[in-house]
């Protein structure tokens, strides 16, 4: 392969801006290094990226340190705290010995915080000191301890429209964005598609027809690279002779485009419409391998079928899964 997988997902303007901020934030002390802020769409590559960064800046440093990675969104404010700054033995129930958090994991390497612009306000103000200070206290302790690590924060929704509506903290905005990238999403970015969708067709073990291939680069991907990924992964089911037609690439973009969203118990077929066993059968197959590669968390597979959660869970229960 002549390309790397990097090559391959981002555009040459993002990696090179990326290559240039890992090099300057390799082997500096936490005072000079730059906060980066990777702002895209669900499925655009964006923790890909942040391992990207640290990755560079650890080839260029020498040295090591660990990658860690925290996903905000949804945490309570006590597990969040927890798991960022770690605890002390009897800090809360079941605090049963000390526990290094993620900032104490990273020291030395990244810490990657996904999804921060869905933390809450209170939390907000507790992140921005530890940034400013580049000090935490572990839950518990009134022992101080340093943070040494580089931060890179990611989020898929508009940051300065929350700040201005007072979701979101201002001076926590500009201290994570003291370098920002943006990723764009695949619909911005044809040949990313095109070389996405040739080299891991070929990776997978098939090729698709002409009239497949067209079908794909037009389709919008409201996913995604998670979502192209794990369609073109899914096509192996229906391979013939090693090709994937043009009726399978139809199936599938008519299902994602015409998916009702609404709570009726069988929201995902038009009114009126039965469909056939085989049918039924490979929509099975379909929602059981996304959520086995979700972990079972339906948000997730929600994500990697293009579909609302609501509508997920409406398959779940009309298919008879748990």
């Amino acid at each position: 392969m002549v390309e790397s997988d990097h090559d391959l997902f981002f555009p040459r303007s993002v990696l090179d801006e990326a290559r240039r901020v890992a090099e300057w934030n390799c082997g500096k002390s936490a005072p000079d290094t730059f906060n980066i802020l990777i702002l895209g769409e669900s499925g655009t590559g964006k923790e890909r990226l942040a391992r990207f960064i640290h990755d560079e800046s650890v080839k260029h440093d020498k040295g090591g340190g660990k990658f860690q990675v925290i996903h905000c969104a949804g945490l309570p404010s006590s597990l969040l705290q927890a798991e960022l700054f770690g605890h002390v033995k009897g800090a809360f129930t079941g605090a049963v010995k000390d526990r290094k958090g993620l900032m104490a994991e990273a020291e030395g390497g990244t810490l990657f915080l996904d999804e921060i612009g869905d933390i809450r306000l209170e939390d907000q103000a507790v992140l921005l000191r530890v940034i400013q200070k580049r000090v935490y206290t572990p839950v518990g302790s009134n022992v101080p301890k340093t943070l040494d690590a580089r931060i890179i924060t990611a989020t898929n929704r508009d940051l300065p429209r929350d700040v201005k509506e007072g979701r979101f903290r201002e001076d926590l905005f500009y201290r994570i964005q003291q370098f920002t990238l943006r990723l764009p999403p695949l619909r911005e970015t044809p040949d990313i598609l095109e070389r996405m969708v040739d080299k891991l067709s070929r990776n997978f073990g098939y090729t698709l027809t002409e009239g497949a291939k067209r079908i794909a680069l037009t389709y919008g991907w409201p996913g995604n690279k998670r979502e192209l990924e794990h369609a073109l992964r899914l096509f192996r089911l229906y391979q013939q002779d090693g090709r994937v037609g043009e009726n399978i690439l139809r199936m599938y973009c008519e299902r994602h485009n015409t998916l009702p969203q609404d709570s009726s118990p069988r929201g995902t077929v038009p009114a009126g419409f039965v469909l056939p066993d085989w049918l039924r059968k490979r929509e099975r197959e379909w929602v059981e391998l996304a959520m086995e590669q979700a972990g079972g968390i339906q948000r997730k597979a929600a994500s990697l079928l293009g579909v609302s959660p609501q509508n997920l869970s409406n398959r779940l229960r009309s298919l008879g899964l748990r």
